[in-house]
């Protein structure tokens, strides 16, 4: 589901439903590394998103409507990634805790 901001905003707030994911290092073009400057090091993916969007009113007096919104979104995902060689967190567990 999503909430309607108004002015042709909407949020998903079912954010368990909805996800983008990109494979590590994700590189539209591997065999083109001439390419790997003119765009920072990023691959870009276009995508355009489309809802089914239902307002069921507020009164009786209002009618159900549900049309069809998009938007256009550029995705962009890192072609090159740095492995981290620093520790994010340090967990001390006791000898009886299962994992």
């Amino acid at each position: 589901g999503a909430l309607n901001e108004g002015d042709g905003r909407w949020t998903i707030i079912d954010e368990e439903n909805f996800c983008i994911k990109a494979p590590s290092g994700l590189d539209l073009t591997p065999n083109d590394d001439t390419d790997n400057g003119d765009n920072g090091g990023l691959s870009q993916i276009g995508l355009t998103i489309y809802a089914r969007v239902n307002d069921l009113g507020e009164d009786s007096v209002e009618k159900d409507a549900t049309e069809i919104r998009q938007t256009d979104v550029v995705l962009e995902f890192p072609t090159v990634l740095t492995p981290q060689t620093s520790v994010a967190a340090e967990i001390d567990v006791t000898d009886d805790v299962q994992i």
